[in-house]
């Protein structure tokens, strides 16, 4: 199996332990803020291959769905955070669907479309990300900086107004 970028095209073989992610030791290191530092990795069992989601930030999609392991398949599309890539198989494309038992799914123009608008839209998480994913120190750092940012405010209004 590989991976073929649709940004760049280029095409990346899959095996066994490798890592997807920004930083240097991931096996495969993407360049895009979209992507957690050690997003996802790639397991093999019994021949089969999966991606599995090592809790990121922008999630896994497979064909446009939210996933936390997937089974890959030739003809899927996979996307990381914004990062889009088509699986292809080594293999020539009738003995790879005859292999899945099933057809390649449909790329329609409005289920492209949709896709584009999922993967480029605002929607991405900036900065801190999913608060709900931090560790729970985080979570109140976040609480009490937001307290006094508030608290700030209220007295800088009050002062303003000549009350205090």
């Amino acid at each position: 199996m590989q991976l073929r970028s649709r940004g760049t095209n280029q095409l990346i073989d899959l095996a066994d332990g490798m890592t997807i992610g920004r930083m240097a030791d991931c096996t495969i290191q993407l360049k895009d803020g979209s992507i957690s530092r050690h997003h996802a990795s790639i397991e093999e069992i019994d021949g089969t291959m999966f991606l599995v989601d090592n809790g990121s930030s922008n999630g896994c999609f497979q064909n446009g769905a939210k996933v936390k392991r997937c089974e890959i398949r030739a003809g899927d599309l996979l996307t990381l955070g914004a990062v889009a890539f088509d699986v292809v198989s080594t293999a020539s494309k009738s003995r790879a669907s005859a292999e899945s038992g099933r057809a390649a799914p449909s790329n329609t123009a409005a289920e492209r479309a949709r896709l584009r608008h999922e993967i480029t839209g605002n929607h991405r998480s900036s900065g801190l990300g999913d608060l709900g994913q931090q560790p729970f120190g985080v979570k109140v750092l976040a609480g009490v900086v937001g307290l006094a940012v508030m608290s700030g405010v209220f007295v800088g209004i009050r002062y303003l107004a000549g009350s205090l």
